[in-house]
């Protein structure tokens, strides 16, 4: 992940992190540029699942799923 500065627009660094839940972190940043200086928080917060994770599947599903040998079985298991 870059950040940016939004006063000089340099990448910034983060000098340290508070997570507040398990969705919610506060990112603590400096900017690099050392005529700017400028330190600032900004949040990073989880927001919605694009696809979902394979380990919310059975075990033996994933186990049938790491024995697979091409995508046409992968797409036949999971059909099934």
């Amino acid at each position: 992940m870059r950040i940016v500065c939004d006063r000089c627009g340099h990448k910034a660094k983060i000098s340290t992190r508070r997570n507040e839940t398990p969705y919610f972190t506060r990112l603590y940043c400096v900017c690099t540029n050392p005529e700017c200086a400028h330190s600032f928080v900004m949040n990073l917060e989880f927001s919605h699942t694009l696809s979902p994770s394979a380990l919310d599947l059975p075990e033996q599903t994933r186990t049938a799923l790491s024995e697979c040998t091409s995508r046409r079985e992968v797409q036949q298991l999971l059909l099934a």
